[in-house]
């Protein structure tokens, strides 16, 4: 017995969706970048300034790096959902017009 596949009508829409949700993200990341410039040129250079970055740059790093693979990730999975509600969306017309 066949089954049947279905997708949600409004599939294509809810993967549109992943492209304003990546354009925050980036906004994310420029803020953080800009956060990063400011706490570079302001910690200063003497023991105070130097322990400040001791602590502080690494992780300030590691965050930047987290949001732009949070970023990479949202493109990727809204690229291939619109390219999977694109097929369904022509293996429906397909099966429309064989029946």
């Amino acid at each position: 017995m066949a089954r049947e596949l279905t997708a949600l009508e409004d599939l294509d829409k809810a993967f549109r969706n992943f492209r304003p949700m990546s354009a925050l993200v980036d906004g994310m990341v420029l803020k953080v970048d800009e956060i990063d410039n400011f706490n570079k040129n302001s910690a200063g250079n003497d023991d105070i300034g130097k322990e400040y970055h001791k602590n502080a740059d690494k992780p300030t790093a590691v965050l930047i790096s987290l949001i732009k693979r949070v970023r990479k990730t949202l493109d990727s999975a809204g690229m291939t959902g619109e390219q999977a509600a694109a097929l369904f969306s022509n293996a429906d017309d397909d099966a429309s017009s064989v029946v």
